[in-house]
């Protein structure tokens, strides 16, 4: 009893040692923390730049990237550059979408539902702004602002990771990779929208935020059907990052593993069952260029050669140090599809299928970026000071093989003649009308016609619109103007002409077929 007639009850030897494994436990767990700081850092000349820093470096070289992008897009199409297969069958697409339709592409066939081709409903997105901007030149655009948002989360974990210098070299770097530039060049995809998703997610992945790098890779399923998988290997780098963290985050690991077995549902109901339902035939457009029936595909010396090409490209812009870090997994889905495919163009660097692994790529640098300025042995260390600034200098020289190099030239931007004239053919033909055309003209006509490609065996045009200097696909320039002139010969009458730029009107049912050609891969 106190003097002030209270107790003082002194603590049960139960109740002190729960506290004492209490106190060790916490200071364990910021011991771990310590640690995993320390680690972060290790390597870095400085500490972690100012957050104003990071964010206006980053949004400078976005907005700076994407200006780049938009004005390569759009001259693009207006030196006739771009193509029906494939910007003109993504604008029918988002033009249906833009009117509250079925996604139907004309280009693969009179009324045919794009779903039964690839799985892309994410495009939807697209529709009200092109509902108020009608054209190809939206679709660039929207491609060149997606794209252009990428840089932002890889230049930020770069400069996070590697410190303001080092950071936006690999930053700019990335801005002029090979695989942005091949997809920009070629037209529109869809894989525009699984390039940010994919920075985003890494980004967040790299950072430690799980729960957000869960979220940025939901999306991804609505853009096209392969990245169920590719979000499955995010949802089992998550689950394993998570658990691997100074303190293990098991609600991530869950939502890891949920995400994992996510994408592989998804990825199966649609192939399996949406694609099908679609298809005119009833089943996967494009199980024959994996299942090896293809008797047109080129032999395994060729096939060899063109995939370790791209391997060797792919690694090189980033030095090869994306090998060090576990998020270069992200790309084994990706590069697993293109050389299982018998279809060369899958191997090769040409085209837009190595977008995606850009941002895989650089991001798995970055984050392998401080064990290499940590590392004992003193090469490696002074690899990573040098790591940066070699990737610039890489992208830099592989500009000129790439189509960049287009716009360090005058013509790339002056107005060509052959333009001036297109526009002076394609607007005899009226609104609505069903018009064949010549492929690199599709996209002049595709915002407000019904457009086939020129010649399509499977329908008799009402208006044409030709090139007959220049072409090759979907027939060689000469059998291209023998059809033409079957349908003079027909009847068909000629309302213009100009610099090569035919157009052609037929009276109903008096077209002649062409013959049947083969449907090139897409």
């Amino acid at each position: 009893m106190s003097e002030h007639g209270s107790t003082t009850s002194l603590p049960s030897p139960a109740t002190s040692g729960v506290r004492d494994g209490l106190r060790r436990r916490a200071e364990g767990v910021r011991e771990r923390i310590a640690r995993a700081g320390r680690a972060g850092r290790a390597g870095r000349a400085d500490d972690a730049p100012p957050a104003l820093v990071v964010r206006g470096l980053s949004w400078l070289l976005a907005v700076c990237a994407g200006a780049l992008y938009v004005a390569h897009g759009v001259r693009r199409q207006h030196r006739l550059e771009t193509t029906g297969y494939d910007l003109g069958i993504f604008e029918q697409v988002v033009r249906s979408y833009a009117h509250g339709r079925a996604p139907v592409a004309d280009l693969k066939g009179l009324g045919y539902n794009a779903f039964g081709d690839h799985f892309h409903p994410i495009l939807a997105l697209l529709g009200p702004i092109y509902r108020i901007f009608p054209g190809a030149e939206t679709l660039l655009i929207a491609q060149a602002v997606l794209v252009g948002l990428s840089v932002l989360p890889v230049t930020r974990v770069a400069i996070r990771r590697c410190g303001p210098a080092g950071g936006l070299a690999l930053g700019v770097a990335y801005a002029l990779s090979w695989g942005l530039q091949s997809l920009l060049r070629f037209d529109f995809h869809e894989v525009a929208f699984a390039v940010p998703l994919l920075a985003f997610a890494l980004a967040a992945l790299i950072e430690g935020r799980y729960r957000a790098a869960v979220a940025w890779s939901v999306p991804l399923v609505l853009v096209k059907e392969d990245l169920g998988v590719t979000v499955a290997v995010l949802g089992l780098l998550i689950a394993w990052r998570a658990h691997r963290a100074p303190v293990p985050d098991r609600s991530a690991v869950r939502a890891g593993l949920v995400l994992a077995v996510f994408g592989l549902v998804v990825a199966a109901l649609v192939v399996g069952v949406v694609l099908p339902a679609a298809n005119p035939n009833g089943g996967y457009a494009y199980w024959d260029s994996l299942d090896g029936s293809r008797s047109d595909s080129p032999g395994p010396d060729i096939r060899l050669h063109e995939q370790l090409r791209t391997v060797w490209l792919l690694l090189l812009v980033v030095g090869f140090a994306a090998l060090r870090s576990s998020v270069a997994l992200v790309g084994l889905p990706t590069l697993g599809w293109r050389f299982l495919s018998d279809v060369p163009l899958h191997w090769g660097t040409s085209f837009h299928y190595s977008a995606t692994l850009m941002p895989v790529l650089f991001l798995a640098a970055a984050d392998a970026w401080p064990g290499l300025r940590a590392a004992r042995p003193w090469p490696m260390r002074a690899y990573a000071r040098v790591l940066p600034a070699g990737c610039l200098l890489v992208a830099l020289v592989l500009v000129d093989d790439f189509p960049f190099r287009d716009m360090l030239h005058g013509w790339f931007w002056r107005t060509d003649a052959r333009y001036v004239a297109t526009r002076h053919m394609v607007d005899l033909v009226p609104d609505g009308a069903h018009v064949s055309a010549s492929n690199h003209l599709v996209p002049q006509l595709t915002s407000r016609t019904v457009v086939s490609l020129l010649p399509d065996p499977r329908i008799r045009p009402q208006w044409v619109v030709a090139d007959t200097w220049a072409g090759g696909f979907p027939v060689s320039l000469a059998e291209q103007n023998v059809y033409l002139d079957r349908l003079r010969g027909a009847g068909c009458a000629q309302a213009g002409a100009e610099l090569g730029i035919v157009v052609l009107h037929c009276a109903a049912g008096t077209a002649p077929p062409a013959e049947p050609i083969p449907q090139a891969p897409k």
